[in-house]
Order: structure tokens, then C-alpha cells, then sequence
């Protein structure tokens, strides 16, 4: 397996915008990801739609452990933990992307000797509207019927869309946003995995923190503009309270602690939420005995 699209999920509907635009990928060795809340409930739903597609892998997500008020960074590594291939690509929930992107992704991969992350670009889009939600609770949708297109109508640029410096050029940790990006999974198994403790104080913050800790291993960055993604404005759908209370919830400030904190060795920078492949073993992870289904 080359690519493991990894998506995490406890939002209703999603998975039709999302399969409907993955399933066009022109490079087609991959396998999506799914972790979800849900999946006990919809698992059957997105077999169905996917015409029982072997590429999915549909897994419950974990319960969160205690003290946390989110579980971003336990749902990415149990994610990252069950994916299969060389390449992982972060791709949020109700976010198409363009048919070429896998194509793209892997030919940097390549290029770069597996030692690069790269972002691509997206802006945020209207339509469909909240006013288009006809169910908000709906598991393969939340519309009418399954949104098979691609969002139209932009609400937000992203910032990062420029072409004074060209298409593709090195950027900052930061500007890798795991909305839609690229990070080898020899990376994620090189630093131990997502740092769980983020899930204790806030919302965020994992994409740099993943990105910052790589930087201190070597790993170079770039922004590819011919990457697109479309994303629609899920916190307008369903507003997420961590997120909007950002004073009580600073994960900024704990961010920029725990970075201070492993320059100066007071915290590691590998940790070890991630188990080791087994690459003897046709470089396929072991699953977890409990809360995996393969969609096949």
C-alpha cells in the first residue's frame, strides 16, 4: 500500500462529499482511513455507498481517555496507528479534493525522498448552506440526497494562496495545515506519534506541533498551490465550544510551553503512542483486536 488517507470524524454526514471525491483520485493505490465516532451506526450506510469499496478502512473511534476535552490527537494516532501505506494523507471531514491530488502528493514523495511534508492549499466555500441541511444529525448526509460535487461559492481565502514565489516552494512548519496535507508515515513512526496531551487542555495545535518536532529531526516543508482542496464551513454547522473558547482552553500557550520544554530536554521529543510496523509482514501494521472493521 502507497497511500493512507487518514480522516477522523465525530461530525454527522461527511462521508458522501468525501468518498465522492476521493473514489476520483487518479492514483488509486490507497486506502482511506476513516475514524469515527459513528461508525457503529453508519458502517453499514458507507458500505452501501461505497458499493463495498475494499479500499476503506471503517474503524470506531476510541473512547477518550479521561481528562481530556477533546480527542483529536488520540483519534489521529489510532488512525495513523492502523494505516498501511508509505504515504499518510491528513484530510479533515466535509473537504473535497481535486483528482489529481494523490497523484501530486506521491510524486513529491518521491521526489523528496520521503523526508518532506507538504501542505497543499484550500479556501472555505458556501454552498451547500446551512439552509441546504435537511437533517442535521444524518449519517452518510445531512442534505437532501448525498452531495456528489465539489462546494462552490468562496466565504474565506486561505492566506497561503500566493504565486509570487511560484507553485511549489519551502515554507514554514507552520504553514502545514492537516486539513489536507502530506507526512510520511516514517515521519509519524520517527516521532512516536500525535502528542496526546494536547487533548487535555484544547483544541488544535496538532498539525504544528507534528510539524515543529519534524523540523528538529531534519524533515523539510513545502506549500504545493497546484494542490487544491474545498472545504465547507463545518464549525458553522455544528460551532465547536473548545474551539470557540479559546481563553479557556489555551492551547496556544501549552503549545509553546512543550516546545520550550523539549529544546531544553525537560520532555522527549519521540514519544510513544505509535507501535512499530512490522515491515517483514508486507508493511502492514497489526490492527487493534477491537474497534476495526475493513469495509470488505
Amino acid at each position: 500500500m502507497k497511500i493512507s488517507i487518514i480522516t477522523v470524524t465525530n461530525r454527522p454526514g461527511g462521508l458522501d462529499m468525501q468518498w465522492s471525491a476521493i473514489k476520483k483520485q487518479t492514483f488509486d493505490d490507497f486506502e482511506w482511513v476513516v475514524c469515527d465516532t459513528l461508525a457503529d451506526r453508519r458502517m453499514e450506510l458507507l458500505r452501501e455507498f461505497t458499493h463495498n469499496d475494499g479500499r476503506i478502512k471503517h474503524i470506531q473511534q476510541n473512547p477518550r481517555k479521561e481528562g481530556s476535552v477533546t480527542g483529536l490527537n488520540q483519534a489521529e494516532n489510532q488512525a495513523i496507528q492502523n494505516a498501511s501505506g508509505e504515504l499518510c494523507i491528513m484530510l479533515q471531514d466535509y473537504i473535497w479534493i481535486a483528482p489529481d491530488c494523490l497523484e501530486r502528493y506521491w510524486y513529491h514523495f518521491e521526489n523528496t525522498g520521503g523526508k518532506a511534508l507538504i501542505t497543499g492549499v484550500g479556501n472555505i466555500y458556501g454552498k451547500p448552506s446551512r439552509e441546504d441541511i435537511v437533517n442535521d444529525q444524518g449519517l452518510l448526509t445531512v442534505f437532501k440526497e448525498p452531495f456528489v460535487g465539489k462546494p462552490e461559492q468562496i466565504t474565506w481565502k486561505d492566506p497561503r494562496m500566493r504565486t509570487d514565489q511560484g507553485t511549489f516552494y519551502e515554507c514554514w512548519p507552520n504553514d502545514i495545515e492537516f486539513n489536507f496535507c502530506m507526512v510520511p508515515y516514517k515521519c509519524f513512526e520517527d516521532l512516536g506519534g500525535m502528542d496526546e496531551d494536547y487533548d487535555k487542555v484544547g483544541h488544535g495545535w496538532d498539525n504544528v506541533n507534528i510539524a515543529q518536532r519534524a523540523d528538529m529531526l531534519g524533515y523539510r516543508f513545502y506549500i504545493d498551490q497546484t494542490i487544491e482542496c474545498r472545504g465547507l464551513d463545518h464549525d458553522y454547522f455544528w460551532p465547536n465550544p473548545v474551539k470557540i473558547n479559546q481563553v479557556k482552553y489555551p492551547t496556544g500557550q501549552f503549545h509553546n510551553q512543550r516546545m520550550d520544554d523539549i529544546k531544553a530536554g525537560r520532555f522527549p521529543l519521540r514519544l510513544d503512542y505509535l507501535k512499530p510496523r512490522n515491515y517483514n509482514n508486507e508493511n502492514k501494521p497489526k490492527e487493534e483486536n477491537s474497534g476495526v472493521h475493513n469495509n470488505q
